[in-house]
């Protein structure tokens, strides 16, 4: 099982996969080369706004983009993260449906979806998100580790601890030994005589 630990300004990468994806369609004729050179540059541009969170100079220009095609919704997500950053949740769910409607099993689409919820104290739906990510994406550990702060949240301390240990087993079996050690620790602190967050950290690595 592969871990996947994507912070949401990972979808930059995401964004780049659109991108280039997007410029590869146009290559088709060497007439084309100045209309591709401003595409690129454009591309670039956009990717430099949201990189550096410029968000609402992004949305203009992605909307932009967005308006031009039905079909290309490589910025659905982008836009949807950039929307949730300004507060505006109503686009900020808007774009998340759409990139749901056009890929119902995009797991970083129902991962921010979750979010949204969360930040919103709508914890059940927040609950239902995260747990739609894990049975599309079991190794995608961030959802385990939201699912353990929604517990706490809830004052379950057992829901959220199975959660962290999940997440650590992830950890563990791709060598992410400082988010091991990281998380061995949270799972202390909500129980102090957890036998497997001490196996984790070792004798010699207990709670500082």
């Amino acid at each position: 099982m592969t871990i996947e630990f994507f912070q949401n300004r990972l979808l930059t990468l995401i964004i780049l996969i659109f991108f280039l994806a997007s410029c590869q369609n146009k290559k088709s004729q060497e007439s084309q080369h100045i209309v591709e050179t401003s595409h690129d540059k454009l591309m670039e541009r956009i990717t430099e706004l949201y990189n550096s969170r410029e968000y609402v100079e992004f949305i203009k220009l992605a909307e932009n983009e967005v308006n031009k095609s039905e079909n290309d919704f490589g910025f659905y997500l982008a836009l949807s993260d950039a929307y949730g950053n300004l507060g505006n949740w109503d686009k900020a769910f808007y774009y998340a449906e759409k990139l749901l409607d056009k890929e119902p099993s995009n797991y970083y689409a129902l991962f921010a979806i979750g979010n949204y919820n969360f930040i919103l104290e709508k914890l059940d739906s927040a609950e239902f998100y995260y747990n739609k990510v894990l049975t599309i994406n079991p190794g995608y550990a961030r959802a385990n580790l939201n699912l353990a702060q929604l517990y706490i949240k809830q004052d379950n301390k057992t829901k959220a601890v199975e959660q962290y240990l999940k997440a650590i087993e992830l950890f563990k079996k791709n060598d992410f030994m400082e988010e091991v050690i990281n998380y061995s620790n949270e799972v202390l602190k909500l129980d102090p005589e957890n036998t497997t967050a001490k196996e984790y950290l070792g004798k010699d690595k207990l709670r500082p």
